[in-house]
């Protein structure tokens, strides 16, 4: 058995071993963080002053609301990137030197983050702030901020955390350095960053479409004007639908590209703001001495201007706001009919009205011309043969009005000659508006047509061979079939 001398030094053997168990594991917990992994401070901390948790706490702790701000401002080393103060007329926050601009979600944003920001963790020991980024020299940022009462704190940002949670803090009249998470970030801001990129006041989005009128200038030119028919002016029979070009001739509008160009403009934006300095020198610099586009457009009385500058070579354009700044967007997600030719604000089709608004339509070709009168509208509609003045098939004069509507623009012609002239139809309506489409074989397969002596374009020589065949038919009494080819 074992004596008593013996029991007792085994006892004190035991008790030291549970005493440095003890320490040991008191030891190894301060080596942890508080989500039990263990940091690597091998860089940031070389002498191991590990972080130790802390309750959160705010960083600017005089703050009990954004309210409580009276002035933030961010620097990045000397470099004053903005200033933002409370303004007590507006009960709200203005960024210094351009209260007259709209400002963005990141501009509300920073005044949160200010107000909310955290420390998460305090470092233990730290060796020295410069190691840390966090003195006055070696910081990155430093955030001046002025509380409601007077009160000023400098808190310097330094070096991000190795796993990229945050970053190294202090405050200027705090010895700790402590860590806060990534919201800091929200503060890396600069004054152009905070503007909004919105570039005129918006439209009414539901009355878009009835914009009275739209203008486009290229390089200095008129390229192309659209203006919208009014009611009265549809109903009396002096135009067709509901948009008519005035420039560079009386075509139908391209119903879904020029919606496309109108909707653009309900709130026009450019994707950033390049400068806020609208000097001759960026006014030459950009582009804008001689703009490269302006668009003119007009809604419920209102005429809003917008001047495109240079382009950048990969789909991008300078901008003026009315705001007072140069902004660049991407051309085909925010204004897509800069991309536009001409045939692309086009109807490809010719002619659209309707029968009831036609009161005379005149056909003419080699050897011959004829004219009818249309009277009644509907079932009621009568076609008179103005020679002999005498009615003629209604239903067949509708088929070739048919012939008429179908006839389709194929694209640019590739001459303009008129020497060789085909086919002539005049449409008069019930108001005494006259369209004159002329049509000039020019080319094998091409046939260049005029509207009212304006013409760029072609149609298939096909096509006018039918309503010129089918002229003739008509004229003749004989049946008019649309759907048949020639």
């Amino acid at each position: 058995m074992m004596n008593k001398k013996n029991r007792i030094i085994l006892i004190a053997c035991l008790a030291v071993i549970l005493v440095l168990a003890l320490v040991l594991a008191i030891a190894g917990r301060s080596t942890e963080k508080t989500d039990g992994t263990t940091p690597d401070t091998s860089e940031t901390n070389p002498e191991g002053k590990l972080p130790y948790a802390e309750k959160a706490q705010k960083v600017f702790a005089s703050l009990e609301s954004e309210k409580d701000i009276s002035k933030l401002e961010v620097y990045k080393k000397d470099d004053l990137k903005y200033t933002i103060v409370y303004n007590a007329a507006i009960d709200g926050f203005l960024l210094q030197g351009y209260e007259h601009m709209l400002y963005n979600e990141d501009f509300s944003k920073i005044i949160t983050a200010a107000s909310t920001l955290e420390i998460k963790e305090e470092i233990a020991d730290p060796i020295s702030d410069e190691e840390y980024g966090v003195s006055p020299s070696s910081a990155e940022y430093t955030v001046m901020l002025t509380d409601k009462n007077g009160k000023q704190q400098m808190l310097y940002v330094g070096s991000p955390l190795i796993s990229g949670s945050g970053y190294y803090c202090k405050l200027s009249d705090d010895d700790r350095v402590f860590c806060v998470n990534n919201s800091v970030k929200k503060l890396f801001a600069d004054n152009n960053s905070l503007l909004s990129t919105q570039l005129q006041d918006p439209l009414d989005s539901s009355k878009y479409h009835y914009t009275e009128s739209f203008k486009l200038y290229k390089d200095l030119l008129p390229f192309v004007e659209v203006r919208f028919v009014p009611e009265e002016e549809r109903e009396s029979g002096n135009a067709y639908g509901y948009y008519q070009m005035v420039y560079p001739g009386e075509y139908i509008p391209s119903d879904s590209n020029y919606d496309a160009a109108l909707k653009s403009l309900i709130c026009p934006m450019a994707d950033s703001v390049v400068t806020t300095e609208i000097t001759p020198e960026n006014i030459e610099k950009y582009g804008f001495s001689k703009p490269s586009y302006e668009v003119e457009y007009t809604l419920d009385g209102k005429t809003n201007k917008l001047y495109f500058g240079n382009r950048t070579g990969d789909g991008m354009i300078y901008v003026m706001s009315d705001y007072g700044f140069i902004g660049l967007a991407v051309i085909d997600e925010h204004f897509p009919f800069l991309n536009y030719e001409l045939v692309d604000f086009i109807n490809p089709y010719l002619f659209g009205m309707n029968i009831n608004y036609i009161s005379r339509v005149t056909l003419s070709g080699q050897g011959f011309s004829d004219r009818y009168v249309l009277s009644g509208k509907n079932d009621a509609l009568v076609v008179t043969d103005e020679k002999s003045g005498e009615p003629i098939d209604t239903q067949n004069f509708r088929n070739y009005y048919r012939d008429l509507l179908m006839l389709e623009m194929k694209g640019y012609a590739t001459s303009a000659n008129e020497e060789n002239w085909k086919f002539t139809f005049n449409i008069e309506t019930v108001g005494g508006k006259i369209y004159e489409f002329k049509f000039y074989h020019t080319s094998e397969r091409e046939c260049y047509y005029t509207v009212n002596g304006k013409g760029e374009f072609y149609v298939d020589i096909s096509d006018v061979e039918k309503i010129l065949s089918d002229a003739r038919k008509l004229a003749a009494g004989e049946k008019v079939d649309p759907e048949a080819e020639f």
